[in-house]
């Protein structure tokens, strides 16, 4: 019973978000604003995809949809991480690539512990 209960609120606030965020990148007009929200709706979706998987004991895909959401936070993170030194050489301001170094080391560690430490193990 608890299972259920939990499942229907995981899933009812993962809907409600994912509805707003396909809201949002409907009605916008601005192209900068759609492509920074088209990885929050893949991560969005793909936790629900998990949400619904694990209440069906589908551990197979459980275990894509997260890959997935992994893939997509990663493509968000570099974008954003690319666009902030695109613009810090831009403008001229050098000093500030020296702030995007801690967060792609961050983002090296988190392809190295999500996708290739896994590969090593099986």
């Amino acid at each position: 019973m608890i299972d259920k209960v939990v499942f229907i609120i995981k899933f009812v606030s993962g809907l409600i978000i994912n509805t707003f965020l396909i809201y949002c990148f409907v009605k916008s007009s601005n192209l900068i604003t759609e492509l920074a929200l088209i990885p929050f709706i893949i991560c969005g979706l793909s936790i629900l995809a998990q949400i619904i998987f694990a209440y069906f004991k589908k551990k197979k895909y459980v275990e894509i949809s997260h890959k997935v959401y992994i893939y997509s936070f990663l493509l968000f993170w570099f974008g954003f991480l690319a666009m902030w030194c695109y613009f810090a050489i831009k403008g001229r301001m050098y000093s500030l690539l020296f702030f995007s170094i801690p967060f792609f080391i961050t983002g090296i560690y988190i392809i190295y512990k999500y996708l290739l430490k896994k590969s090593k193990d099986e």
